[in-house]
């Protein structure tokens, strides 16, 4: 039924579609021989939202005793990404690339977790690739 709604809102012009705009993440991180993956989950979720941003993602699997896989996407909080009632989004709602990723990498040196990872930019699910073009689906292998 809320689908309903909003479908039907936006046609009359109450609602506005916006891009989705995310920063993706996704690597390998190597973490201090006393952290273990709970408290790397606690520290990054609670960075995250110290910024305002929502994240999906986190360790998929331990290559071995203190390295992991590590992706996901941030954005800013989800209500935020999706409709607006009738007003301009302003460019400090958006998430920045360049601001995301020096602040994720200042996280890792601060708390001694070395990172070898990538940041990409992804608009309405789409990888962004260098020169501006789109490029692959998220969900495509």
């Amino acid at each position: 039924m809320k689908t309903v709604i909003c479908k039907t809102l936006a046609k009359l012009g109450f609602l506005k579609k916006r891009l989705e705009k995310e920063i993706g993440i996704e690597g390998i991180l190597y973490l201090p021989n006393q952290m273990t993956d709970d408290e790397l989950t606690d520290s990054f979720i609670e960075f995250v939202e110290s910024h305002h941003w929502d994240f999906g993602g986190g360790t998929r699997y331990f290559l071995d005793n203190h390295s992991c896989v590590f992706g996901g996407c941030i954005s800013h909080y989800f209500e935020k990404n999706f409709f607006f009632i009738n007003e301009p989004i302003s460019e400090d709602e958006e998430v920045d690339k360049d601001d995301v990723e020096a602040k994720v990498r200042q996280f890792f040196k601060e708390n001694d977790i070395t990172a070898d990872i990538e940041f990409k930019l992804i608009i309405d699910g789409y990888y962004i690739n260098e020169d501006g073009t789109r490029g692959k689906y998220v969900f495509d292998d």
